[in-house]
C-alpha cells in the first residue's frame, strides 16, 4: 500500500508501473496552486495515478468529479470503476455492498468523512478478496485510530488537567 503525496500526474508513485486498486478519497480544492483551480481540473490531475487493468475505487463526489474518474477510468483502461452512486452507500454508520453490512462504528474516528474513509477501506478490501472476515473488518475499522486527528487529552504529559477542561488536538493531515 502506497500513500501518494497530492496524488497526481507527478506524484513520486507514478514511478510504478502497475497498480491493483487507485482509491479516491473526497477530491476537494486542495493544493490549486499545483493541481487546478477547479474541483474537474484537481480530479482530471489525480486521476492519473490509475493504471491499466486497475480498480478505481472513490469515494462520494460531486458530479463533476466523478464524470471525470469515470472518464479517466475508461481512458486508462481500469478494470472496474467503483463508487458510492451505484456500487454501495452507508446509512446509519452501516456500509452497504455486495449484499454485506460492515458497521463503520468507531470509538475514535467521527464523523462522516471518517466514515466515507472507513467505506472506502472496507470497499477495497472486500473488492481485492471477497473472502474477508467481515468481523475482522468491523473490529479493525472499531479500533482504527489517528493520532493527532481530533484527538482529546485529559492528561497530558502526566500533568492531571483541571475537569471538566480538555483539550482537543487536531493537527494531523
Amino acid at each position: 500500500i502506497l500513500e501518494v503525496g497530492i496524488g497526481a500526474r507527478y506524484d513520486s508513485t507514478n514511478i510504478l508501473p502497475q497498480n491493483l486498486v487507485a482509491i479516491f478519497s473526497s477530491i476537494s480544492l486542495d493544493h490549486k496552486e499545483f493541481l487546478g483551480n477547479t474541483q474537474a481540473k484537481i480530479a482530471l490531475e489525480k486521476s492519473f495515478i490509475i493504471k491499466k487493468d486497475s480498480i478505481v475505487i472513490s469515494s462520494h463526489q460531486t458530479k463533476k468529479v466523478l464524470e471525470v474518474l469515470k472518464n479517466q477510468s475508461i481512458n486508462f483502461s481500469a478494470k472496474n470503476f467503483i463508487h458510492p452512486k451505484k456500487d454501495y452507500f452507508i446509512k446509519n454508520n452501516i456500509l452497504y455492498y455486495q449484499n454485506k453490512k460492515i458497521s463503520l462504528q468507531s470509538k475514535f474516528l467521527q464523523g462522516d468523512i471518517q466514515n466515507q474513509n472507513a467505506a472506502l477501506a472496507a470497499v477495497t478490501a472486500l473488492t481485492l478478496n471477497h473472502k474477508f472476515n467481515i468481523k475482522k473488518i468491523e473490529k479493525g475499522l472499531s479500533l482504527a485510530q489517528w493520532e493527532g486527528r481530533n484527538q482529546i487529552f485529559t492528561n497530558l504529559y502526566n500533568l492531571q488537567l483541571l475537569s471538566p477542561n480538555k483539550i482537543l488536538l487536531d493537527g494531523a493531515h
